[in-house]
């Protein structure tokens, strides 16, 4: 081929094949986050009742505890509650050592003492209106330990879509906002996703030993949901 023909080819090359392509822009986008919180009265307690008795002997101690926690759970029962609300949560044998000052010139480990026996149960008490009546009546038939006791709710699916609807709108209300502040047009919505719901347990008292008419408080519990939008801007 001669050089101008070649020349010629290489021009043509050159014209025929388009630059690359600059690259889009990216689209404007505004992202926001909204929260929504809902009150409720609880309608559920959750509390831990149980026996914890000290005796010479592990048998001893295990019978004493038997006899005193049968007393306990045939009250909750009595009481009205579901054998599957009744759940036992913890049980456990220890041994009591002597107490003694340290001396460096004794080389044997504490000896036994006696043994220790503890076992806890968990109730779910669906009817709050009876609450402190229940913990009356525990105390009464032998449970010297009651530990966690919180408020819950027995359907909080229903509360927290509530809060869930409060944080859209909220979202959609500070984007809005924005938009008109920056004196820009909202368009369609890109994406949303769940930051999260959270209902949490209201804790109430803690306490070894209870005395009689306990005054009950549930109060409210605050469920909350947040979620994250993203808006197009025309």
């Amino acid at each position: 081929m001669s050089k101008p023909l070649a020349l010629c080819a290489l021009l043509f090359l050159i014209v025929a094949v388009p630059p690359a392509a600059a690259q889009e822009p990216a689209p404007r986008r505004l992202v926001v986050t909204g929260t929504g919180e809902v009150s409720a009265r609880p309608d559920v307690a959750v509390i831990s009742a149980g026996v914890v008795v000290q005796a010479d002997t592990a048998s001893a101690a295990l019978a004493a505890n038997t006899r005193a926690m049968n007393a306990v759970l045939e009250q909750l029962r009595a009481a009205g509650l579901a054998a599957e609300d009744i759940q036992t949560a913890q049980f456990a044998v220890a041994p009591l050592y002597e107490s003694r000052q340290p001396d460096p010139q004794r080389t044997q480990p504490p000896g036994i003492v006696g043994y220790q026996v503890s076992n806890q149960v968990t109730a779910r008490v669906r009817d709050i209106d009876r609450l402190g009546v229940i913990l009356d009546a525990l105390v009464g038939a032998g449970a010297n330990s009651i530990d966690g006791l919180y408020f819950d709710l027995a359907d909080p699916a229903r509360v927290l879509g509530e809060a869930r609807d409060a944080a859209v709108a909220d979202a959609l209300a500070k984007a809005r906002r924005y938009a008109t502040a920056a004196g820009v047009q909202l368009g369609e919505v890109l994406a949303l996703e769940e930051g999260g719901a959270y209902a949490p347990p209201r804790p109430m008292m803690r306490a070894e030993a209870m005395a009689a008419s306990v005054p009950i408080a549930p109060g409210q519990t605050e469920l909350s949901a947040s979620v994250t939008m993203t808006f197009a801007i025309e």
